[in-house]
């Protein structure tokens, strides 16, 4: 993939997750840290636990990490730093 596609890719990527903090109930997932919008069909509110729609791991609600925009954009930052070391 040529660099330009893969900035726009990143790009395109960071707009469709910054619409995500509309609704203000952005979480990180403790077992594979993906940041996702909580969805309801994910939760059982019997025992009270989640199951990761990326991982598919099933864990105690507490244990979800709640994320502003604050810690996306510096998750986000890491993460352009890191793509741009790589071809340095």
């Amino acid at each position: 993939m040529s660099k330009e596609l893969e900035e726009l890719a990143f790009l395109n990527g960071l707009r469709d997750d910054l619409k995500q903090f509309e609704s203000k109930n952005i979480y990180r997932c403790p077992c594979c840290e993906k940041i996702q919008e909580w969805d309801d069909v994910n939760y059982n509110p019997e025992e009270n636990t989640y199951t990761c729609p990326h991982c598919k791991e099933t864990f105690n609600e507490i244990e979800l990490e709640h994320i502003n925009a604050l810690d996306y954009f510096v998750d986000m930052f890491i993460t352009y730093k890191s793509l741009n070391n790589k071809e340095i």
